[in-house]
């Protein structure tokens, strides 16, 4: 039974510092993905075009902008909670001296702004004509640019969601644990 309960905190242990590791490095690992895609996409010249899947894009973007906005809601109902204090012994404080409060609020921010920004970019590329310049290798790489960035802000605003997620869903279950544990020892 302890083997077990010890084994569970080894894994739950490695596959926490996995993903705080893929969050840390998230910027480089979406543009490597990105400009392999993009890659793909230039020389293999697929038949169906980006604009075609531009709308299927921006409504993923506005339930992601929609999610985003619900957290932030949460979160700062959530302020003088339990919530706060599972927290901060989960996250610690950020390289600026925020506490683990405001760094989930600053990180839900800048995945709201990636976000806008991604739609932003969505846009322009469904807007803007389809131009061939002269030589062609300037037009490959253009389009390589473009959609390596596209990629890349597409491929942020999904891990940085599923990070926000992931984080909340532990510290909430945590603090579910914790007052189950005070409701089977009597303390409430």
């Amino acid at each position: 039974m302890v083997c077990v309960q010890k084994l569970k905190g080894i894994v739950l242990k490695l596959k926490n510092t996995f993903i705080d590791k893929i969050n840390k490095y998230r910027i480089y690992i979406s543009i490597i993905i990105s400009a392999i895609l993009s890659g793909l996409y230039v020389s293999l010249k697929f038949s169906r075009s980006i604009r075609s899947c531009v709308s299927d894009f921006i409504s993923i973007s506005s339930i992601i902008l929609g999610i985003l906005g619900v957290f932030i809601g949460l979160l700062i109902s959530l302020r003088n909670s339990d919530f706060v204090k599972i927290l901060n012994k989960y996250l610690k404080r950020d390289k600026n001296g925020n506490d683990a409060f405001q760094y989930l609020l600053n990180y839900i921010k800048k995945q709201f702004v990636i976000s806008i920004i991604f739609v932003f970019t969505t846009v322009a590329i469904d807007v803007t004509p389809s131009i061939i310049l002269k030589p062609m290798l300037i037009t490959v790489i253009a389009k390589f640019i473009l959609i390596t960035t596209w990629i890349t802000l597409f491929l942020l605003t999904l891990w940085g969601t599923f990070y926000v997620v992931h984080i909340i869903v532990k510290i909430e279950l945590k603090d579910y644990e914790s007052s189950q544990k005070k409701k089977d020892n009597g303390i409430e």
